[in-house]
């Protein structure tokens, strides 16, 4: 057995050989950011995060689909298992993941003597700046505080040395004490800014002093000590200062500025339905979204290895999305 950890990655590159006699491979994540074991043949998820998602579930079956270099004979068998309490909430994923190659196409049948021509128009769109001055103060802090990240105000740090001569070691160790910053002094900075994001001269006498007036540094300190409780702490760190700081970045906004596109008629061409592109449709979708529309005549128009999928979504209780054509002219 090879855990993922140092003396279990120093294997990692000999577990592929055939002489190797590791059976089991415990890891965190390996399956889905990154593997290079090929010979893999049973994948047992710990937890149903593990396949709680498609991305997941394609990622982690990609990596247990993978041929192993020199196999020989059948295509080896992956078993994937999974735990009864939560098999159920993810079979749909599974099975969604496993369809994402059954796909049915819609092509142009070239030799067809009822193509037409269609009249575009081509549209530029054309980007129009509209600027909106701010007419009224910014609301702040609706929620009652600043979100902030644990910043730690003192690390423990330890540094190894190496007598170069005698390859002696020895370790030194400290504790490293950031600057911290009471609520009080982070009130008084936030109050300044405040008062330089109002304009002394506004001729509507109540904005002058609109956000000091609702914001008063006593108010700013509740604020501030409300905030680093939410982190239990009691004293901010320059990071967190410079956090509080931050969510009065949008007082310097004079206006806001928003960008329209107008869209404009650039060329007029016509195209034939004869070289139309063709497109598919994929199994999860015709289970959700969309409709398989189909006449007696369809089998006909497809390739050999899509015959099996139409035949059985044309299934009358199929459960995909479906709906039979009588008179394959009304296409």
């Amino acid at each position: 057995m090879v855990y993922n950890g140092a003396p279990g990655v120093a294997k990692l590159p000999y577990v592929d050989h055939r002489t190797s006699k590791v059976e089991w491979i415990v890891s965190v994540s390996m399956l889905n950011e990154g593997w290079d074991v090929k010979r893999v043949f049973q994948i047992v998820p710990h937890e149903e995060r593990a396949f709680n998602s498609k991305l997941l579930i394609a990622q982690v079956l990609g990596r247990g689909l993978r041929v192993p270099v020199g196999w020989e004979g059948e295509q080896p068998t992956v078993t994937v298992f999974n735990h009864d309490a939560w098999a159920g909430s993810i079979r749909h994923l599974v099975d969604e993941i496993l369809e994402i190659e059954k796909r049915l196409p819609s092509r142009v049948i070239v030799e067809s003597p009822h193509h037409f021509e269609l009249h575009n128009i081509d549209y530029a769109l054309e980007p129009t700046s509209v600027v909106v001055p701010m007419e009224r103060e910014y609301t702040l802090f609706a929620k009652g505080y600043v979100d902030l990240f644990t910043d730690n105000d003192a690390e423990d740090v330890s540094i190894e040395f190496e007598h170069a001569l005698t390859g002696e070691h020895y370790t030194w160790q400290t504790k490293v004490r950031h600057k911290t910053h009471t609520p009080r002094e982070i009130a008084l900075a936030m109050y300044q800014r405040l008062e330089e994001a109002q304009d002394p001269a506004d001729p509507d006498t109540p904005r002058r002093t609109a956000y000091t007036d609702q914001w008063t540094v006593d108010r700013l300190e509740q604020l501030v000590t409300a905030s680093l409780a939410r982190r239990q702490a009691t004293v901010a760190t320059e990071s967190m200062k410079q956090k509080f700081l931050q969510s009065l970045g949008p007082l310097r906004r004079t206006s806001s500025e928003n960008v329209r596109y107008t869209p404009i008629a650039n060329r007029y061409y016509t195209i034939s339905t004869a070289i139309r592109q063709t497109d598919s449709v994929g199994a999860a979708e015709l289970r959700n979204a969309k409709t398989f529309f189909f006449s007696d005549q369809t089998r006909a128009t497809l390739m050999e290895e899509q015959i099996e999928f139409f035949n059985e979504v044309s299934e009358q209780d199929s459960g995909y999305h479906r709906f039979h054509v009588g008179n394959y002219h009304d296409f």
